[in-house]
């Protein structure tokens, strides 16, 4: 092998992401030059690499990039200084080629690319580690027949792992000067090609490259078209005259160039890279699991529905043991306390009592009431759990709204209204049914209909402020409590339509409609309730 001429230039090209500078500083060490390309900021970072036996050459870092088709000022340095087109810069004459070892065949899409400058090339896998990590195995000389030959080498820059080996593939490729294979146009996307040289080397005078040509036909940008001089009126016609044939071969002109390289990418892979177990083997096929097309979504609505299941199910057991650690330790506290009642009260009933159960596990939960046809208010009521009034100046207008259509004189939800919302759910579902003179008045309902036992649908009603007064509260029964407690649907509890705990030792009356009939007298039992009872619902 003769050794490489002085004086050359080399550039370090690659995707962004590939631990390109990494292998930069490893090759050049502190022998580094930083400055501007002419008439952009994009910075222009060079070094000498010594290559042994006394051979050195410039490595020029250039910034990461995905493909030739520029779409930022710093792809568009790239292009001009691997084409040689930037002034006071000459074409490289190798290129050293990163790609990131654990995903050969989006990276080597640019190497695809870079191809077709003609260049050598040294194709340098980087990341070599995780990829090892992942279980992958690298045929490196079966890709290096695949793609023409030129070297390959496995790195772990960062590790500083394959360093040699780079340089002594960089002296190869210059001393050999072997491109890459360049990639097999399908017929009428090579006669595209060969028209769009054809006519601007006439208009332009100038001799097109392969791959100037690919960047006029399959580009959107004008850059390369600028540089040659082709203007828009003369390159127009036959630029989209090679279009229209790219597209009647059956590819999207803008879309050909990836579509033809990749697939062909995919041939020259096959077989090169194998997955062995690595830390990360399971890793991947528990990802390639998830991410199936079929298989992801039925794993992923199973997941959430065990998810939301252990929240409603499994939380009960710690949430009945936290309870069962509160009951003890207040049994423990209290009794000592009886020669202090404020302090007793304030550990028993405040810091271990009601409220400590609220706020540890929030109120009852509305029950979900039997949607049985018989009962037509029930089901009216349950479907306006969680109507509230407005808090504000205004009043809800669906309140005043049911007021309007009974007729009652009603304009303004600060008036306690759960005797407005039983009239709305028996009259809008019992049409024959005779409501209450006033039925406002919540007390008013004790007369109403036909008396009954508690049971799923009665309506019942309960004394406010004392039993002998005026103050009253109704709502419909949803169940009960072995301890003596009613779980009221009604209206105007906490300012909404929800399911209260109520104290049985307030009922007056238990009513049932007059036109309906009577129920089965099905009683709904309820464990006992964690949440402070209701005492004031207006």
């Amino acid at each position: 092998m003769s050794s490489p001429e002085p004086g050359l230039l080399v550039a370090l090209v690659g995707n962004p992401n590939t631990v390109k500078s990494t292998l930069f500083n490893a090759l050049t060490g502190l022998r580094q030059r930083v400055g501007n390309y002419p008439g952009v900021t994009v910075s222009r970072k060079s070094g000498t690499c010594d290559l042994g036996d006394g051979q050195k050459v410039e490595l020029i870092d250039l910034p990461g990039l995905y493909s030739l088709a520029a779409a930022s000022p710093d792809e568009q340095v790239v292009i001009d200084a691997l084409s040689g087109n930037i002034a006071g810069d000459r074409r490289p004459d190798a290129v050293v080629l990163v790609v990131d070892a654990t995903n050969l065949l989006r990276n080597l899409f640019l190497a695809s690319q870079v191809a077709e400058l003609g260049l050598p090339v040294v194709l340098v896998l980087n990341q070599a580690d995780v990829a090892k990590e992942q279980g992958l195995r690298i045929d490196t000389e079966l890709l290096s027949r695949r793609l023409g030959g030129v070297p390959v080498v496995l790195t772990s820059a960062w590790k500083g792992d394959g360093i040699p080996e780079v340089r002594r593939g960089l002296a190869e490729a210059l001393s050999r000067r072997t491109p890459l294979k360049r990639v097999v146009w399908p017929a009428d996307i090579a006669g595209a090609l060969a028209d769009v040289a054809q006519a601007a080397s006439a208009d332009t005078g100038k001799a097109i490259s392969a791959a100037d040509a690919q960047r006029l036909l399959f580009d959107t940008s004008a850059s390369t078209a600028d540089r040659l001089g082709w203007t828009l009126e003369r390159r127009e016609k036959p630029l989209r005259a090679a279009r229209e044939r790219v597209r009647n071969s059956g590819y999207n002109p803008m879309a050909a160039e990836p579509l033809v390289h990749y697939a062909q990418l995919r041939t020259a892979l096959d077989g090169v890279v194998t997955e062995g177990l690595g830390k990360a083997g399971r890793t991947a096929a528990v990802d390639r699991l998830l991410l199936h097309r079929v298989l992801g979504p039925v794993l992923f609505l199973g997941i959430m529905l065990g998810f939301f299941a252990s929240v409603f199910w499994l939380a009960k057991f710690p949430m009945d043991w936290i309870q069962l650690g509160v009951d003890w330790t207040k049994g423990v506290v209290a009794p000592p306390l009886e020669p202090y009642p404020m302090l007793q009260s304030l550990v028993a009933d405040g810091i271990l009592g009601p409220n400590t159960r609220l706020h540890l596990f929030g109120a009852v939960q509305p029950v979900n009431p039997v949607n049985d046809p018989a009962m037509p208010w029930l089901q009216e009521a349950r479907r306006l759990i969680g109507l509230k009034e407005d808090t504000s100046k205004k009043s809800n207008r669906t309140l005043l709204d049911m007021a309007k259509k009974l007729d009652i004189d009603y304009d303004d939800d600060d008036i306690p209204w759960c005797g407005l919302f039983i009239a709305h759910c028996v009259a809008s579902t019992l049409s024959a049914e005779p409501l209450p003179t006033t039925p406002l008045g919540a007390r008013s309902w004790a007369r109403w209909g036909a008396p009954c036992e508690p049971q799923l649908g009665a309506l019942l009603v309960f004394w406010r402020g004392t039993k002998d007064g005026w103050k009253g509260h109704v709502g419909f029964y949803a169940g009960e409590e072995k301890g003596g407690v009613f779980h009221v649907l009604g209206g105007n509890q906490s300012n909404a339509v929800s399911v209260a705990r109520l104290d049985s030792d307030r009922l007056l009356a238990a009513r049932w409609p007059a036109t309906a009939s009577l129920g089965s007298g099905a009683r709904v039992e309820f464990a006992d309730g964690r949440s402070i009872l209701s005492t004031d619902e207006a």
